[in-house]
C-alpha cells in the first residue's frame, strides 16, 4: 500500500507547538534515588488502578500494522521571559519491534519465542537550552517503548548533548519493577540510579502522544492516570509518578492547525491540585478549567487519531507540520 502524506501549511503566527517531551507538570519535592515511587493524594473519583482498561486496545488501521511506519514533525515554539520564543522543529517516527528484555532493546531475531511486541516511539530534535545567554542547539533523542497490545510504557532512553558534555538518562519499567540510571553533567546534578515499584497503569509523560491515542474517542473519558515526569529534559526529574486526571467530553471540535482546519478530540489532564476540575482555580468563577496538558488528536480517519496539537504547562505548544504513513 502506498504510503500517504499529509502536510500542513504554517503561518509564522500561528506555528504552534509545546512538546510534552519538552515539559513536564509540576512534581513533588525530589526525593533521593533510593526513595520508594509513592501516590500523592488525589481528590475523590475514579480509582487510578486499571485506567488503562478504559483504552482501546487495537489500532487496525495503523501504518505499523501494515508493515510500514508513521513519520511525523510537529513545530514547536516555547516562549520565555528571558529571550524570544523558542521554535524548532522535531522529528518523530512510529513502528511496530519486538523487544529483547535481556538487552532491553530491539530483538536480534524477532522469530524467537518470546519476545514482546512494542510500539517504538522516537524523537529528535535539535532544541534551545534553557539558559537565555546559550543559543547553540542542543540535539536531543528520545526512544520509547510501549506495549502494542496494553499500551505499557515499558521504556525510554534519552541522550541530550549540553555544555558540560552528554546526558543520558534510561528508565525501564518490566515486571513490577522500575528502574532508572541516569547521568546529567551539570553542575548539581550527577549520576543517578535507583529501583522502585511503580504504580499500577503507571505512563511515561513522553509516551503519551502515543499512549493517549488508545482512549476510546467518540465516548466520554474521565480517569485517573499515574503519569512519570518528562525526561527530555537535562536535569534530574522528580522519581514519584503523579497521578492526573484524564478527561475528554468524547466529541470532536473544530481547531486550526497552521492556517488550516480540521476536526479533533480535545484531551486534558490535570494535575492533583487541579484534578477536582470544580475546585480548581480560575480567573473568573465561570471560567473553564486549566489543565497542565491539553492534547489534541485527529477526527479524520486517515490520519488515525495522531496528536495534532498539544499545549503544555508556561504555555509551550506542539502543532503537526506533516504526517506520513
Amino acid at each position: 500500500m502506498p504510503r500517504q502524506s499529509i502536510r500542513i501549511r504554517m503561518s509564522v503566527a500561528s506555528i504552534a507547538l509545546a512538546c510534552a517531551l519538552i515539559s513536564a507538570p509540576a512534581h513533588a519535592e525530589e526525593k533521593p534515588a533510593t526513595a520508594p515511587a509513592t501516590q500523592p493524594a488525589i481528590p475523590p473519583g475514579p480509582p487510578p488502578a486499571g485506567a488503562l482498561q478504559n483504552f482501546t486496545r487495537d489500532f487496525p488501521n495503523a501504518a505499523w500494522m501494515r508493515g510500514s511506519a508513521e513519520a511525523i514533525d510537529y513545530d514547536i515554539v516555547v516562549s520565555t521571559k528571558e529571550r524570544d520564543p523558542k521554535k524548532y522543529v522535531a522529528h518523530v517516527v512510529i513502528d511496530k519491534q519486538f523487544a529483547d528484555a535481556v538487552t532491553r532493546t530491539r530483538a536480534a531475531d524477532p522469530a524467537v519465542p518470546g519476545l514482546r511486541p512494542v510500539l517504538t516511539y522516537r524523537l529528535t530534535a535539535d532544541v534551545l537550552a534553557d539558559a537565555p545567554t546559550d543559543d547553540k542547539p542542543q540535539h536531543l533523542s528520545l526512544l520509547c517503548y510501549v506495549g502494542q497490545s496494553d499500551l505499557k510504557s515499558l521504556k525510554i532512553d534519552m541522550t541530550r548533548d549540553t555544555p558540560a558534555g552528554p546526558a543520558f538518562k534510561q528508565w525501564v519499567n518490566h515486571k513490577g519493577t522500575l528502574d532508572w540510571h541516569e547521568f546529567v553533567p551539570a553542575p548539581g546534578q550527577g549520576l543517578r540510579d535507583g529501583k522502585a515499584a511503580p504504580p499500577v497503569d503507571m505512563a511515561f509523560l513522553d509516551t503519551l502522544p502515543l499512549v493517549l491515542r488508545g482512549l476510546p474517542f467518540g465516548k466520554p473519558v474521565d480517569l485517573r492516570l499515574p503519569v512519570l515526569a518528562g525526561q527530555a529534559e537535562a536535569k534530574l526529574t522528580s522519581i514519584e509518578p503523579v497521578v492526573m486526571r484524564v478527561v475528554s467530553t468524547g466529541k470532536a471540535e473544530t481547531i486550526t492547525v497552521g492556517t488550516s482546519q480540521m476536526q479533533a478530540y480535545r484531551v486534558d489532564l490535570f494535575a492533583p491540585e487541579e484534578a477536582d476540575a470544580k475546585a480548581a482555580p480560575t480567573a473568573e468563577p465561570n471560567a473553564e478549567p486549566r489543565p497542565s496538558h491539553r492534547f489534541w488528536f485527529a477526527a479524520q480517519p486517515e490520519m488515525e487519531n495522531v496528536m495534532v496539537r498539544h499545549i503544555g504547562p508556561d504555555g509551550a505548544e506542539t502543532t503537526l507540520k506533516s504526517y506520513t504513513h
